[in-house]
């Protein structure tokens, strides 16, 4: 090779592959977890080491049959915006699983079933926009479960924020580079590396899930009750449900679990722990669950037609319109107008 920074630049790419396969390895193994959290963590690191180690070939000169190894890289650059996606969605739904989110992963399993039948430039060039424009898709899905959701585990969404708008601003540049690179006269090696910059946030994803401790993890082992009696934990199970069900403190918009600690004199962490263990929810989840249930009263009852669904909404302790949205469709299958109109006697 006549330059020698691409050569350096060859074996960096073929560094932050094998780095990127070896934690890929780590995720697809690791035991005591969500598989599917797992799963997505390991395709991402998976998808991105095929494109780095991809890049590797090209900037190294080594010619492979068939070109197998860019048949590899276009169907893994499809991969990379679901499976972030999906792993942003699970730390919001721990509900998330294979079977209802399997058709993420079709776009990329039909290129690399049928792109070897399709071998031709113009079709890779096809297969490239696809991937970019679904990595787009999926930025823009992902910015608005941040910012709907971010409320509901501040501890999770405060440290991602940072992490996915570095990986949005690497996608942008990189957008930019591809498209205007050759007018400003920028080398193809170095259009070909701006993609070396993903690994800062993907492997900060990586390393920040390897060092979750317990507390902090979303799936975590089941909450153990040694320092609390059944007949404890059923006393304090009915004054939360009391709280909510008849004294309907889930209308607070600020209500935080502390609040209830404070009102109903039962440790926070204990109240955590059992809306955890005996609902499968998430404090947050489970206040949510309450007003949710109350939003589809009200919208029922005729002296509320005056008002606007939002008011309701917010009556009922939602803070943010857009996120009652999402939420009640997430619920009901329906949006609010919809449910009224289908369920209005």
């Amino acid at each position: 090779m006549d330059n020698g920074i691409p050569y350096y630049l060859s074996l960096v790419n073929l560094l932050g592959a094998f780095e990127g396969f070896f934690l890929a390895f780590h995720f697809f193994t690791k035991k005591q977890s969500h598989r599917f959290l797992t799963f997505n963590i390991g395709l991402l690191l998976t998808a991105f080491s095929i494109f780095l180690l991809n890049t590797f070939f090209i900037l190294s000169g080594i010619a492979l049959p068939f070109d197998w190894m860019q048949l590899l890289a276009n169907a893994s650059l499809l991969l990379i915006g679901p499976s972030l996606y999906l792993y942003i969605s699970f730390h919001r739904n721990t509900q998330l699983s294979f079977e209802k989110a399997y058709y993420h992963y079709l776009p990329a399993l039909f290129v690399l079933c049928l792109e070897p039948f399709f071998v031709d430039s113009v079709i890779e060039r096809v297969v490239m926009v696809m991937a970019f424009l679904g990595i787009g898709v999926y930025i823009i899905l992902s910015i608005r479960l941040i910012l709907n959701f971010a409320e509901d585990n501040p501890p999770y969404f405060s440290w991602l924020k940072p992490v996915f708008y570095t990986f949005m601003g690497v996608f942008a540049l990189n957008i930019l580079t591809k498209a205007f690179g050759s007018q400003l006269g920028i080398p193809s090696y170095i259009q070909l590396n701006i993609t070396l910059f993903f690994l800062i946030p993907i492997l900060w994803i990586a390393i920040k899930e390897m060092r979750q401790d317990k507390e902090q993890q979303v799936f975590r082992k089941k909450y153990t009750y040694a320092t609390i009696s059944s007949e404890k934990a059923n006393d304090y199970l009915k004054r939360i449900e009391k709280s909510m069900e008849e004294d309907l403190l889930f209308r607070n918009p600020e209500l935080t679990v502390k609040e209830l600690s404070a009102i109903l004199n039962i440790p926070a962490k204990t109240i955590s722990q059992l809306v955890n263990e005996y609902h499968q929810k998430s404090f947050k989840d489970y206040v949510n669950g309450f007003r949710i249930e109350d939003v589809k009263k009200q919208l029922l009852r005729p002296e509320n037609n005056a008002f606007t669904i939002l008011a309701i909404a917010e009556q009922s302790g939602f803070k943010s319109g857009g996120r009652f949205n999402t939420l009640f469709k997430e619920a009901t299958g329906l949006t609010p107008t919809q449910y009224k109109r289908d369920h209005s006697g």
